[in-house]
């Protein structure tokens, strides 16, 4: 507790600190990839100079999440959490303070177990879901070069560690990515599927009754 609360006591800058996520010794093999993947052992000071591309900053920054964090009371009642998106509101508030001149603070020290097991379908659902919420926080074309080729570099990491010690998983592995990405995709392209499908398709339906 004191470790994720420290960087708010030392400075009137910081507005929010996270934790670091470590999946549960059960998890799959992917998800194991996945949290060491995108939760790294170095502390780092998030600046508003890192929201020159919103894109490169959600991509970036996955580590941003409210599964373990701490917020500035005083920050919490003039930036609120937008509820007009399906998910990540913890990600578009990040942007909100940043834009407003606030730090941001991951401090892998302060570390807590977190994972899902996904199966092929709600791993569909879960990346559909995110799609959505990128394409309404940072308002870009499914089609923009960097997630493409973020996303390609994540695969070949994960296959290369896969490989190494879960080859077994592999076959599995890859319609389980297929899932991902493609429920990513469509969720990116959100606009140019009727209602009653995106309901189908997202893991919040009562989302799309609003």
């Amino acid at each position: 507790m004191k470790k994720i609360i420290r960087p708010l006591i030392e400075s009137d800058k910081v507005a929010g600190v996270y934790g670091r996520q470590i999946a549960y010794p059960n998890a799959k093999p992917m998800e194991k990839f996945f949290y060491s993947y995108f939760y790294p052992n170095e502390r780092k000071i998030i600046t508003p100079t890192d929201l020159k591309s919103l894109t490169e900053f959600y991509i970036s920054h996955i580590y941003i999440s409210d599964v373990c964090s701490a917020i500035k009371k005083d920050v919490w009642k003039k930036i609120k959490f937008d509820e007009r998106i399906i998910m990540a509101e913890d990600k578009k508030w990040a942007i909100d303070v940043l834009k407003a001149g606030y730090l941001l603070v991951y401090e892998p020290k302060a570390a807590v177990y977190h994972s899902h097991y996904y199966n092929i379908i709600s791993v569909f659902k879960r990346r559909f879901d995110d799609g959505v919420a990128m394409k309404q926080i940072c308002n870009i074309d499914a089609s923009t070069f960097s997630i493409s080729l973020k996303g390609l570099s994540y695969f070949v990491n994960e296959m290369k560690y896969l490989l190494k010690k879960h080859k077994s998983w592999v076959p599995y592995s890859l319609v389980y990515n297929f899932a991902r990405f493609l429920g990513f995709f469509l969720g990116m392209n959100y606009e140019y599927i009727p209602n009653f499908l995106r309901k189908r398709l997202s893991k919040h339906k009562e989302w799309w009754s609003r």
